[in-house]
């Protein structure tokens, strides 16, 4: 089953995209992922309302009624309009199944690669390194002062233990969720 949604921005109440889901908890409708950069310009700007304006449709039958949503509102790249979408609507991927022969092509392409070189790699380690939430303390030591202060703030503080049903082990309870419980070799 699919829905048909559409955002309003609430500055000028006025509708803005126009856009179709088949989630059963219309997770689709409020994402912000996979949206264009006009869209998220808008949202930048404005606050924005969802409304879901047909529930529980086929998903061919929700690709009809975008397509025509989208041409009573207009497409503003087109100057038609107000909505942000960027096609006419009606070209979901629900259900796309790819021929072997697309499957052969994008095989092809994906064995045709260059290797990445060493410096690539060098490039990419840094960069990933840099994304670390303490990269900003990356090669500063910390001072005795400052690590009496933190000796201080965790001493005392019990540490609650916890044991493995299946191998009976004690110890901390992250320690034990990342080796025991469920995954736990004896279970």
């Amino acid at each position: 089953m699919a829905y048909l949604y559409r955002h309003i921005r609430l500055d000028k109440n006025e509708p803005f995209y126009i856009g179709i889901g088949s989630d059963s908890d219309f997770k689709r409708a409020y994402s912000l992922k996979d949206r264009n950069q006009y869209w998220h310009n808008i949202v930048n700007k404005s606050l924005y309302e969802v409304e879901i304006l047909i529930d529980n449709i086929d998903w061919k039958f929700a690709c009809e009624k975008e397509k025509e949503f989208i041409k009573l509102y207009g497409r503003k790249d087109l100057k038609k309009g107000t909505l942000v979408n960027l096609t006419d609507g009606g070209d979901g991927v629900y259900g796309l199944k790819f021929s072997n022969e697309s499957k052969n092509k994008m095989s092809i392409a994906q064995k045709n690669k260059k290797p990445i070189t060493e410096e690539t790699r060098y490039r990419m380690s840094l960069a990933s390194k840099s994304r670390d939430v303490g990269s900003y303390r990356r090669g500063k030591k910390l001072t005795d002062e400052h690590k009496a202060i933190l000796l201080k703030a965790i001493k005392g503080v019990p540490k609650p233990k916890t044991q493995c049903p299946h191998c009976k082990l004690i110890g901390g309870l992250p320690q034990l969720k990342q080796w025991h419980f469920d995954k736990c070799k004896l279970k």
